[in-house]
């Protein structure tokens, strides 16, 4: 049966680069990929990345939120930090968002941790610098951040600016995924797929898939889908309902904490 999924694993790859563009390892630099998706997904900080605070992901300049970020509210920091950053209601100031990301990490506001492992990352708004993009990311991603955490994950599995670290790498896949991140829950359906840092899983690649793809990551699922036996199909979906409860329980016990 083993011989069936021998060509899996480059397939899977194959179907990312063709299917979605946020994931073309092969035709570009990977580490720079990486850095753009985060730089277009920062448009911003959307969905399960944000913390939750008064502000939306796209709230725009305005004077009263310039007072406030004045006043020292690490909120309104950050967000004044995202209008400058891309353009919302202000001109586009990079050198400005970085100041106000730093008044808010500075206070620990854990988005705006995030926000400077973009910039340092990217080279936007300060000199291009991976360790200090590192750093922040690991700040973030200590936390509980799970964006930063995917970030981690893709800089250790794809071993462009860190040594390369399949175990590592999955470690914060999985800290993210349980939190729901889609593009963190794809890349355990990778992994899986392939057996990089975590042992060869077909049925738990699928249970990862499927999550994946709720949450806007379909690729690994529609390979799998073609590839799987309808038994193996089965009990991958019988095991993400399983992985369902076990990442919500334990997200319930955290907030008990």
């Amino acid at each position: 049966m083993q011989c069936i999924y021998l060509t899996i694993a480059c397939t899977l790859s194959l179907a990312s680069s063709l299917r979605e563009r946020r994931n073309v390892w092969d035709k570009i630099n990977i580490m720079k990929m990486n850095f753009l998706l985060n730089f277009v997904l920062f448009a911003f900080l959307v969905g399960c990345s944000k913390t939750e605070n008064e502000y939306s992901d796209y709230t725009p300049y305005s004077v009263e939120l310039k007072e406030k970020a004045i006043q020292g509210d690490p909120a309104a920091q950050d967000a004044l930090g995202g209008a400058y950053f891309a353009g919302f209601g202000v001109d586009k100031d990079y050198e400005q968002a970085v100041k106000w990301f730093e008044k808010a990490a500075n206070q620990g506001f854990v988005d705006a941790y995030f926000s400077l492992g973009v910039c340092y990352g990217f080279g936007t708004g300060v000199s291009r610098d991976t360790e200090q993009s590192m750093k922040w990311y690991h700040k973030a991603a200590d936390l509980g951040h799970a964006q930063s955490q995917c970030s981690l994950g893709e800089a250790y599995y794809d071993g462009i600016i860190v040594k390369q670290d399949y175990q590592r790498a999955a470690e914060w896949f999985a800290k993210a995924a349980k939190q729901g991140y889609g593009q963190a829950q794809y890349y355990m359906a990778r992994s899986y797929v392939s057996g990089n840092g975590v042992p060869l899983d077909f049925i738990e690649a699928y249970a990862w898939a499927l999550h994946a793809s709720e949450n806007g990551y379909p690729a690994a699922k529609e390979v799998l889908d073609e590839k799987l036996l309808p038994e193996d199909i089965k009990k991958g979906r019988s095991r993400s309902k399983k992985l369902t409860w076990e990442y919500r329980l334990k997200a319930n016990k955290h907030e008990l904490k």
